[in-house]
């Protein structure tokens, strides 16, 4: 089953009935598929679609996570080994687990707020 499929697969479940699930898309092949158009068919009220621009990482949270732990794996002494740099970066998301502030603030970005 692809990788899209699997996380179209786990049921919305919704605390506050008036609340709408924003699901942001990249324009990929997958994602307008017909088994991601049927599964989404009915769901309107419960998901809203932002479909994002082609290769636009100013828009994407997730490149704003990518940058902040490739400097994070990047200071201090550098990793000499495998194993040293996956104890750098496991060090770095866990302090960004800690420190949640520091994430929130991604979505304070102007061209991200429509994220948040």
């Amino acid at each position: 089953m692809p990788t899209i499929a699997k996380c179209l697969a786990f049921p919305i479940v919704a605390i506050n009935i008036n609340w709408i699930m924003p699901l942001c898309m990249r324009h990929l092949g997958v994602c307008h598929a017909k088994k991601v158009k049927q599964w989404l068919t009915g769901k309107e009220e419960q998901i809203e679609i932002f479909y994002l621009p082609p290769y636009s990482p100013e828009l994407n949270p997730d490149e704003h996570l990518n940058c902040d732990l490739k400097a994070g794996v990047q200071s201090g002494n550098p990793a000499r080994s495998k194993e040293q740099l996956k104890r750098k970066a496991t060090r770095h998301i866990r302090m960004l687990q800690r420190e949640s502030g520091r994430v929130k603030r991604y979505f304070e970005h102007r061209q991200i707020k429509y994220a948040a």
